[in-house]
C-alpha cells in the first residue's frame, strides 16, 4: 500500500496517474476509495452520495475537474486536526 503520508499533496499525486496536474471525480474516489494507493475508506463509512456533494464544493466552477491549486487550497481550508488524514 503507497502512503501519503498525511500529505495532501503527495495524496493528490497518487491519483494524477497522467500527471497533468487536475484531477477528475474518479481520480477522487480512488483517492477515497483504493486500498492500495488511496485511503480505503469504503462506502459505510463515507457514502458515494457525501463523495458527491464533497466533489460538488470542490469542483466549484463545474469544470468536470479541479487544478492542484484548487484542490490544495480546498483542503487547507477545510481540512484540521479534526478532518486530518491521520486518524
Amino acid at each position: 500500500r503507497m502512503n501519503a503520508e498525511g500529505n495532501w499533496y503527495k495524496a493528490f499525486n497518487l491519483v494524477d496517474t497522467e500527471g497533468t496536474g487536475r484531477l477528475k471525480f474518479q481520480d477522487l474516489r480512488d483517492l477515497v476509495r483504493d486500498t492500495f494507493r488511496g485511503l480505503a475508506i469504503n462506502t459505510k463509512k463515507l457514502p458515494d452520495s457525501i463523495l458527491k456533494a464533497f466533489w460538488k464544493r470542490l469542483d466549484s466552477d463545474l469544470s468536470g475537474d479541479v487544478t492542484m491549486a484548487t484542490f490544495m487550497n480546498f483542503v487547507r481550508k477545510h481540512a484540521g486536526q479534526k478532518n486530518s488524514m491521520h486518524r
